[in-house]
This record gives C-alpha cells, structure tokens and sequence, in this order.
C-alpha cells in the first residue's frame, strides 16, 4: 500500500497539472502499474478531503494519505424531537 501510494501522489501531481492529452497517458500508466478501476477519481482528488456519504453513515477520507477513518453517524432525531423528549417525564419511559 505504501509503494502505491507513492506512486499517486507522484502522479496526481502530473495528472493535474496536464492537458487533456496528457493526462490519458497518465492515467493509462497508472491504471496499468495499479489496476484500479477508479484510477481517473483518485488522480483527480489526491490531496484533498473528500466526504463519503451513505444511507446510514459518512466517511471523511483523505485521498493519497495514511490516514485514520473517521466514521460520523447521521442524526436520527432532529432538534425539536429531542426538546419533546427531555420535557417528557422520565418515570413514563
């Protein structure tokens, strides 16, 4: 994982600088030293924080980076389900 990536930040770097021309090569070189399918999105967001959004969850990911995940649930309940819920008596629950 370490060597591949490497091999995304120093293509990332070239992949966003380049033409459109350009960055086909690239992007053909790297899919082929890879074999990733998504090879283009990552050449694109290397660097950056890109938010991850599911039904249930979202995932903060740092394209290019070792980094730790952080996982952030959503809200079940909004804010006045809540003030309902701390006026209600707590010996009916």
């Amino acid at each position: 994982m370490r060597v591949k990536r490497a091999l995304l930040r120093a293509l990332a770097g070239r992949y966003q600088r380049c033409t459109k021309r350009e960055n086909g090569r690239v992007l053909e070189e790297f899919t082929g030293l890879i074999g990733y399918n998504y090879s283009s999105w990552l050449l694109r967001n290397c660097g950056r924080k890109v938010l991850i959004e599911s039904v249930v969850w979202e995932q903060v990911v740092f394209i290019g980076e070792a980094m730790k995940i952080r996982l952030r649930r959503r809200r079940v309940y909004d804010e006045d389900f809540k003030r309902v819920l701390d006026d209600y008596p707590t010996y009916l629950l």
